[in-house]
């Protein structure tokens, strides 16, 4: 009884498109929404582009690796922290982009407490590590008009992306 090794291939699962080079392997995670004249098109659509496009520029600043591109640069005087705008690529692929300077003073105990929900107006004596965070916060309100009106409501119109800078203790 003879046996003939044999090769299937895992990908290129869809057929090939003349003009355009194989495909890859398909990942039926990562989908978009096939536009053509005709088409109605829903939230769950336009949501599934927007994770499309979320997830494919994060692979994208994983590759390129995390760490800061520009600026950024932090300096202390006087009790008060002062981040210099730059731009860096935290280790989930994310950009943190960071336009203008942002101050933290930590002398100010009423701004600190206020920022952090009443907690931390005293900052615990010792070492410290200045941290800058991915941060996202839903702005504007728009009306809910859903298909059965007892359940209408009110959700955010827009999301915006920003970085916000803490202070983590250190052991």
């Amino acid at each position: 009884m003879a046996s003939t090794p044999g090769f299937l291939p895992i990908g290129n699962l869809a057929p090939p498109v003349p003009g355009l080079p194989d495909q890859a392997d398909l990942n039926p995670l990562l989908t978009r929404t096939q536009y053509f004249d005709g088409r109605l098109l829903t939230a769950a659509d336009l949501t599934r582009d927007q994770v499309y496009l979320d997830q494919r520029l994060r692979e994208m600043g994983q590759v390129l690796g995390h760490g800061v591109a520009r600026g950024l640069a932090a300096s202390l005087a006087g009790g008060r922290i002062t981040i210099a705008p730059g731009a860096a690529v935290n280790g989930a692929g994310r950009v943190l982009q960071l336009t203008a300077p942002i101050t933290l003073d930590l002398n100010d105990r009423a701004a600190i407490a206020g920022q952090n929900q009443g907690r931390f107006i005293h900052l615990p004596h010792g070492l410290h590590a200045l941290v800058i965070s991915y941060a996202e916060e839903g702005l504007g309100s728009a009306e809910v008009f859903p298909r059965d009106l007892a359940e209408r409501g009110v959700q955010y119109d827009v999301t915006a992306e920003s970085v916000q800078a803490g202070l983590l203790p250190l052991p």
